[in-house]
């Protein structure tokens, strides 16, 4: 009995899924069938129209040859008092032949988009009527869709089981399948107001049954699933015999096979073996006392400890994958589902509404450069960044720093609601806090740093125009020559110092030429420019000097010899004239040139190629990424760049550029649900068709066609 219990239950959810899922649908189809404009005016006109009674048919006629189970559908028009009856046509209300519809529709008494029992002389249906009456309000017009019970009914009781019977009760125990099973449904409706279970066993003629029920929540109906037990005691007869038949001839079969099977399953074991054995450590004598099993066996020891030493280096390495989010929302500007997903399991910082960004930058950068390797440099940063966050813990402030590469990190700090109206916080922050990190990072690693911070800011916002302003307003040091914490609101002081001189670009010719070391061109623009300062008032000539020198810091802060000049206006105080100025400036120049070219000379190739790599890996987002700009930040000369990357890499810095771009997609493809555009820009492309060419030439498919080959459906 369990068994059939077991087994009704199953049918029974199947069957109310199925059933509750075509009421759905006919409910939708009718709802369909209501709002088509053609239908809909019929029943909202206020006069006949013939076009509309045509119109009205043609749309009928297509949703019914369409749904197999609707058998009819009127149209009711109170404002025209006419009636379109699909199978007889029009005629006036009082006149229409099933007046119990009629009466029906007139006192909304159908429950909201239930269906109902209706029967007419010839034939009984199913009815929905539409619009469902949910806000009492006098609609002038309703749909009436009747559905074939006949075909209803063949539908519920189609379970290929002729011992299998399915009933249909409203609430009041009436069958809403057809009275000729008037009798038979009692029966079972009797039996269940008897029991408060879901399934019962009862007697009917000379039968017994087994029936489950479970109700059909969209209509407030019962179904029955009904078994005949003869037929089920039957079965079980039968499948017992089949049982020990089939046992009797599988363990036949077993005996014969195994002979067979053994040769070609265990064969291939004992090959196994010997193979695990070959790479064996062990002496060779030892290897032959092994049996196979044991060989097998230290073998998948073997594979298991490999993988848990995988598993166990990954989980190190998960810090630095943390971080690499990070850089990527700072640099990107924005999060995205995926690096939300994973950051906000790792840090807290992501679960607060507001941030603030701070960037603190490393003064004299080239002795920096200097004095440590890359290794011991990206180790010095990583001291900077926990000197930082200790002391912002300290203060009960949440943070985290981020490396992102160069002469800077960058500084996140969660803030509170409350702390956007109480400055008393702000002050704490940039007059105590920071300049604390300061000395801390002076007295620790006798490294001297800026540091400007940024208002307070929603998380949501964009953090890359926050980073891009800080690190800017950092080297506003070199201008004023102050020491002390930026804050967000020294920006306007700053912009005022940063209006283009007249000729920006002849005086970016002449940065250019410095740094592609070309000194006589260097003269020449230098010449153009002072022989248009001659022409100015002293004032007007001293404010583009200061403006000419701001620009001239600003190229070249990672140079040690710009470092040594503090602030514009005190360098421009020292010449009594024009010319003893650029005499003066010249020089400068040329030394930053010799810089550049002595930083070309010294034997740090390996350190200058990683630094490349970072910077690149940093900045693959960024479809503007090129040779020019990798050389101006390591101070190098752009054809120097491409030769010791050569050197020492063996390939070319544009291709190593290009293969990390695809690599990029690739692991994005695999590991995120962003469509192939959004991997695209993310990895630098500026054109998806220059990335399908590039991206098929590189792997030899499409990017569709290598996410579905790694496991992932396709996205595009």
């Amino acid at each position: 009995m369990d068994e059939i219990k077991v087994i009704a239950d199953n049918q029974l959810k199947q069957t109310v899924f199925d059933t509750e899922f075509t009421l759905e649908k006919l409910k939708s189809y009718s709802i369909n069938m209501y709002q088509d404009p053609d239908i809909f005016n019929w029943i909202s006109v206020n006069r006949r129209d013939k076009v509309a009674d045509y119109q009205a048919m043609v749309a009928l006629r297509r949703y019914i040859n369409t749904e197999r189970f609707i058998s009819n559908v009127y149209l009711i028009n109170k404002q025209t008092g006419d009636v379109l009856d699909y199978q007889k046509g029009i005629s006036v209300l009082e006149a229409f032949h099933d007046q119990t519809i009629l009466q029906l529709e007139d006192k909304k008494s159908q429950e909201y988009l239930h269906f109902f029992y209706h029967e007419t002389a010839q034939k009984a249906y199913w009815g929905l009527v539409l619009p469902p009456d949910i806000s009492h309000v006098d609609y002038t017009g309703s749909l009436v869709v009747l559905y074939d019970l006949q075909i209803v009914e063949d539908y519920f009781q189609n379970s290929g089981d002729e011992d299998v019977q399915i009933a249909v009760l409203d609430g009041e125990g009436r069958s809403v399948l057809g009275d000729h099973r008037e009798e038979w449904d009692a029966a079972i409706y009797e039996h269940a107001s008897q029991t408060d279970k879901s399934y019962f066993q009862f007697e009917y003629g000379n039968e017994t049954y087994f029936a489950s029920s479970a109700g059909l929540n969209s209509n407030k109906w019962k179904l029955y699933y009904v078994i005949g037990m003869s037929g089920w005691d039957k079965k079980v007869d039968q499948f017992s015999a089949i049982i020990v038949l089939s046992s009797f001839a599988m363990l036949v079969a077993i005996i014969i096979v195994m002979f067979w099977n053994s040769h070609r399953y265990i064969k291939p074991f004992s090959s196994l073996a010997k193979k695990v054995q070959l790479l064996s450590t062990s002496s060779k004598d030892e290897r032959s006392l092994e049996w196979e099993y044991d060989v097998i066996k230290r073998g998948i020891d073997s594979l298991v400890h490999t993988r848990d030493e995988m598993i166990h280096t990954m989980r190190d390495h998960e810090f630095m994958i943390t971080d690499e989010y990070f850089r990527r929302w700072i640099l990107q500007g924005k999060m995205n589902s995926s690096m939300k997903a994973y950051i906000e399991k790792r840090s807290s910082l992501v679960h607060y509404d507001y941030i603030r960004l701070a960037v603190i930058r490393i003064d004299s950068y080239a002795e920096f450069q200097e004095k440590y390797n890359f290794e011991s440099r990206k180790l010095m940063k990583y001291a900077i960044g926990n000197i930082a966050q200790e002391v912002l813990q300290q203060a009960e402030k949440d943070s985290r720093a981020v490396d992102i590469g160069g002469d800077h990190l960058v500084l996140l700090i969660g803030c509170l609601p409350e702390e956007i109206a109480d400055s008393s916080e702000d002050d704490i922050l940039t007059r105590q806090v920071l300049p604390m990190v300061s000395e801390q990072v002076k007295k620790w690693l006798s490294l001297q740093v800026t540091i400007a911070i940024s208002s307070i800011r929603d998380i949501s916002d964009d953090v890359r125009l926050g980073y891009d302003n800080m690190y800017e307003l950092s080297t506003f040091k070199f201008v004023s020559g102050e020491d002390r914490i930026y804050e967000e609101r020294d920006l306007e002081v700053y912009d005022t110092l940063l209006q283009p001189p007249d000729d920006v670009m002849l005086l970016e010719q002449i940065m250019y030429s410095v740094r592609l070391g070309q000194e006589n061109a260097m003269r020449s623009h230098v010449d153009t420019l002072f022989a248009k300062l001659q022409h100015l008032s002293y004032t007007d000539c001293k404010y583009q000097l200061d403006l000419i020198m701001h620009t001239f810091m600003r190229s070249f802060h990672s140079i040690k010899s710009v470092q040594a000049l503090h602030g514009t206006e005190i360098q421009l105080d020292r010449f009594a004239t024009l010319q003893l100025f650029r005499q003066w400036f010249e020089e400068q120049l040329v030394q930053v040139m010799e810089a550049i070219q002595n930083n070309s000379r010294i034997g740090r190739k390996e350190e200058y190629v990683d630094e490349m790599k970072e910077y690149i890996q940093n900045h693959l987002h960024s479809a503007q990424l090129n040779i020019d700009e990798i050389a101006e930040k390591l101070s190098l000369s752009p054809g120097y760049v491409r030769q010791i990357f050569k050197e020492v890499t063996e390939m070319s810095l544009s291709d190593y550029i290009l293969n990390k771009r695809v690599e990029n997609v690739c692991l994005l493809l695999i590991n995120t649900d962003w469509t192939v555009a959004e991997i695209a820009k993310q990895s630098g492309f500026q054109t998806k068709s220059h990335f399908f060419t590039i991206f098929k030439k590189s792997t030899g498919i499409t990017p569709n066609q290598y996410r579905i080959a790694h496991g992932k459906e396709q996205t595009e």
